[in-house]
């Protein structure tokens, strides 16, 4: 029986025959610090310098409780008011509708069950859109967004807004650290840990943080019954929470929702066209 290849070492691209003949470690310093930004590698930085920067770069993510809110009781249990700096209620993955969960990979990272931390062909498509003058690209896994999510949230409630780094604050060094982090959580942690982890820290908008509190705040329901429109309007959130907020900017959420929904929506037109050549035949 042959051996199963591990998915980083992913051989049906160039880039995936380079990672098995270099190793993770290698391929990473090169790949970031050479190839995503041939600046530095023109500015005399070499690949012994990157692969020794990646190697002294911390391997170990240390998760913090998540900021939570606060709720005063009466006595007979019902709530009298709710405080906090992060809107946001734990709940476990089997208490996320399955909509949301499968909405969220299908759009953030369709091939998060396959990759181990970073998607490398991802890491190819963006390396080749900037050579191309395209700009800066994402190519972010939902496990690197679940270690930028955490330490950005955790220096937020700490006080360190000087430490958050998102977007275009981003500097080499901070992308080059959060793959490093997410190829180590990826060890760490279950596909399910990681999806419910990023599931409970995600920003929706409105000071909304994970989905238990965003679908009691946009849709007054729990995280649970989500349907299938409500999960599709949310995941679409997540991408740019201000530009698609459903609130400030409804019809760019309507749209985002649509988009979210287009590949559901074609295999159910699929699905109807086998039944109707089924009975036909």
């Amino acid at each position: 029986m042959a051996a199963k290849k591990h998915p980083i070492f992913d051989t049906a691209t160039t880039l995936g025959k380079l990672v098995a003949f270099l190793g993770i470690s290698t391929i990473c310093g090169v790949l970031v610090a050479g190839l995503m930004v041939p600046a530095v590698a023109l500015a005399g930085g070499t690949a012994t310098s990157s692969i020794t920067f990646f190697d002294d770069l911390p391997d170990e993510m240390k998760f913090e409780t998540p900021a939570l809110s606060s709720k005063i009781l009466a006595a007979d249990g019902s709530v009298i008011a709710t405080f906090y700096d992060q809107n946001r209620t734990e709940v476990p993955l089997d208490s996320m509708s399955p909509f949301i969960r499968d909405a969220i990979v299908a759009v953030e990272d369709a091939r998060f069950r396959e990759h181990g931390g970073i998607d490398t062909r991802g890491l190819v498509r963006a390396v080749a859109a900037m050579a191309k003058g395209g700009g800066r690209q994402g190519a972010s896994t939902i496990t690197q967004q679940y270690v930028s999510n955490v330490m950005n949230q955790t220096h937020a409630a700490n006080g360190e807004m000087e430490k958050v780094r998102q977007g275009d604050n981003k500097k080499i060094g901070d992308k080059v650290r959060e793959i490093k982090l997410a190829i180590a959580v990826d060890k760490q942690l279950s596909k399910d840990e990681i999806l419910q982890g990023y599931l409970n820290w995600v920003f929706f908008a409105n000071n909304n943080y994970g989905v238990e509190a965003a679908s009691s705040f946009y849709f007054s329901a729990h995280a649970k019954d989500l349907t299938l429109p409500q999960a599709a309007l949310l995941a679409g959130v997540v991408n740019r929470p201000s530009y698609y907020d459903p609130v400030v900017n409804p019809e760019n959420a309507l749209s985002r929702r649509n988009m979210v929904l287009a590949p559901h929506a074609r295999s159910g037109h699929d699905r109807c066209r086998a039944t109707r050549r089924g009975h036909q035949g």
